[in-house]
């Protein structure tokens, strides 16, 4: 199957609404955001920062979609922070005593927005950290840069979800050019099966995250 470059994409959308090729190129890297994003398709390592002893909140650069995982090699050994099962209500669960964790247990959890910029701005691990100066590796999901309309750019997505993602910016256009919620509807169903099938294609290359159950006292997150 060869599939679209992203020109070629561009261009038939512009034939189809009779659009800018800016306002096509918006489209198509929207279209293709939500699509890595929901199949958490891009997965980065980055470093995100030293731990300070006695310090429990860090910050978190906007361009991470989704942490995953955090890695830190201290002296006494490495450690591996999981996401939190129940978000930041678990850690201050875990501040007053409503709950307890074993002590070969580490957790994190992103800090939800405080205002309206629409990033998140900080991450909490739990326990604290006793020692500083050791790098913090996130494991994450991400997104690259926005294409730019050149010559025969591949898309950084496989060939047979091309028409998924073309019916996720036809979605778009019928939502918000042409207001006809109806074929948006249809378009954003064939777009969502493409999500699936390449969400099931990258769970099928080693790892799936499948549930966990923490080993908390007092409350059971699975």
């Amino acid at each position: 199957m060869a599939g679209f470059t992203f020109e070629t994409l561009v261009d038939e959308l512009r034939v189809q609404f009779d659009c800018s090729q800016t306002r096509a190129v918006e489209v198509v890297n929207h279209a293709l955001d939500l699509m890595l994003t929901e199949a958490e398709a891009m997965e980065y390592l980055k470093t995100l920062g030293n731990t300070t002893s006695g310090t429990d909140t860090y910050s978190l650069t906007a361009s991470i979609q989704k942490l995953k995982q955090i890695r830190v090699d201290y002296t006494a050994g490495t450690v591996l922070y999981e996401a939190a099962p129940g978000g930041l209500r678990m850690l201050w669960d875990l501040d007053v005593g409503n709950l307890y964790a074993n002590s070969n247990e580490a957790y994190f959890a992103v800090v939800p927005d405080t205002d309206d910029d629409a990033t998140t701005g900080s991450l909490r691990l739990y326990p604290v950290p006793a020692e500083s100066g050791e790098a913090m590796l996130g494991r994450y999901t991400g997104l690259p840069a926005d294409l730019a309309y050149a010559s025969n750019t591949a898309l950084p997505v496989p060939a047979d979800v091309h028409d998924a993602l073309l019916a996720g910016c036809r979605a778009e256009f019928y939502r918000r050019d042409e207001d006809n919620p109806g074929l948006a509807a249809t378009e954003q169903q064939a777009f969502e099966a493409g999500v699936a099938l390449l969400r099931k294609r990258i769970n099928a290359r080693g790892e799936g995250d499948a549930p966990i159950r923490a080993q908390l006292w007092g409350f059971d997150f699975l």
